[in-house]
């Protein structure tokens, strides 16, 4: 992916990650140094379900985990102090969408640490939706975009003549 040309100074990289642990070496060691990015600060998302339990209890390594890893990195030319308060947090806690892999939105969490706020860019890799102010890459970006997934009534009428 040619990363660094997709992004200035100021880019903010959000990479999610499963709990495999060469996932997690091969972003540290290898694609962030060979993108020109420095690793900000990763913490885990946990999921949880409508009654505010883990949606499964912690396992082992190398078990499916109730948490996935998030990645934020910028460009080393960036001041990594501009992300002051930002390692405060060590994780994110909701309830997964219904629909497979897809991810909260982050933005206006990230902003708040960012002192540019205004003009803020994003960079997400791996995306299977859009939002405002990203730059989205990856085989599925389209995938969540269909208003069919969020309109349910629409959705329960489809289902229904599916099944007549």
């Amino acid at each position: 992916m040619p990363i660094p040309q997709l992004m200035h100074k100021n880019s903010v990289v959000v990479l999610w990650c499963t709990n495999a642990s060469q996932h997690h070496k091969a972003i540290q060691e290898e694609f962030l140094p060979k993108w020109n990015l420095q690793l900000v600060h990763k913490l885990k998302w946990f999921k949880i379900n409508t009654v505010g339990e883990l949606i499964s209890t912690p396992k082992p390594d190398g078990f499916k985990q109730p948490y996935e890893m998030i990645y934020i990195a910028c460009s080393k030319e960036n001041d990594i102090l501009n992300f002051n308060g930002i390692t405060k947090v060590d994780f994110l806690i909701s309830i997964p969408s219904i629909i497979h892999s897809h991810k909260p939105p982050l933005t206006d969490w990230l902003k708040t640490f960012l002192p540019n706020n205004t003009n803020f860019k994003g960079l997400e890799i791996f995306a299977r939706y859009l939002q405002p102010q990203f730059t989205s890459i990856g085989l599925e970006v389209l995938k969540l975009m269909d208003i069919r997934l969020y309109n349910m009534k629409q959705k329960s009428e489809e289902i229904s003549k599916e099944g007549s």
